[in-house]
């Protein structure tokens, strides 16, 4: 759970985001949108920050090291990285692809007081979010915020940037949770790809409509759970036609079909040859 800012409820929250909220403290704030062409030969070497930072890659990979647990990580599009205060990181970014970024930074004050209240998840310095029209409006407004905001008025941008920082966090533990579905599904498909599998059933024991997990299935596989799960036999059908002690007919009830005329049929229109013939094929070679 991540904290909803419009709403402290508990006493202690309220009390410390009011004191942070004084007049005539200069808190620093900052944002904006970084853009490393191609072929720019760019590498940071072991930089620390004063404050925290947050990076989203919005095009293009980078490399992002934590110096201070030698863990090197590959950042691609809709990656974020976290840089803690004072802590210390190396950056690289791949010369042939660019690198085009929106960093947000805050005052490390902010960063201890939603550390405190769970509203920021240091266990792991690199997430991913879901980047779309909206989430970029909100990024390109936050710029334009800070802009506009002089630092002795910093303390007014305090709700926005938590705002946005759980929003971060949101996304990540939402494309978090939907992965391990993804994989979950898959698992279950490649346990059970002898038996006759109910695709709608599947779906809403996972409370999905059958569409809605087909789409989400196959942007994390490439391929929907039908086609997965068709792959997964094909590639146990020649496993299996290898091995000379099971007959076309024993491949065939391994691989859960009910008549051996079908199973041929699936294989001719996956492969362009019967089972037969590609087991010919092979003992030839």
């Amino acid at each position: 759970m991540w904290i909803n800012y419009k709403n402290f409820h508990d006493e202690n929250c309220k009390n410390m985001f009011s004191s942070f909220k004084k007049e005539g403290c200069e808190y620093f704030f900052d944002a904006g949108f970084v853009e490393y062409c191609k072929f720019d030969n760019i590498r940071v070497d072991k930089f620390a920050n004063v404050n925290y930072c947050l990076i989203v890659t919005l095009k293009g990979n980078a490399f992002f090291v934590d110096e201070n647990s030698s863990v090197n990580y590959s950042l691609k599009t809709g990656n974020f990285f976290q840089c803690l205060p004072q802590e210390i990181y190396s950056i690289e970014v791949n010369a042939q692809t660019g690198w085009s970024i929106f960093y947000l930074s805050v005052p490390k004050e902010l960063f201890e007081l939603l550390s405190m209240v769970n509203g920021i998840n240091t266990e792991s310095l690199v997430g991913e979010l879901s980047l779309n029209n909206s989430l970029i409006n909100k990024l390109v407004k936050y710029v334009n915020l800070v802009d506009k905001t002089p630092s002795e008025r910093g303390y007014e941008l305090l709700n926005e940037a938590c705002l946005l920082i759980s929003e971060f966090f949101t996304s990540h533990q939402n494309r978090k949770n939907s992965s391990e579905l993804m994989i979950n599904v898959a698992e279950y498909l490649t346990e059970n790809y002898n038996k006759k599998i109910d695709f709608d059933y599947l779906a809403k024991r996972n409370s999905y409509s059958y569409e809605s997990l087909r789409k989400k299935f196959k942007n994390y596989y490439g391929v929907s759970p039908q086609r997965y799960l068709i792959n997964f036999r094909m590639d146990k059908a020649i496993e299996l036609l290898h091995n000379l002690d099971y007959t076309i007919k024993d491949v065939s009830n391994e691989l859960g079909y009910s008549t051996q005329y079908k199973f041929s049929e699936h294989f001719k229109r996956y492969f362009a040859v019967s089972p037969s013939q590609y087991r010919k094929s092979r003992l030839k070679e």
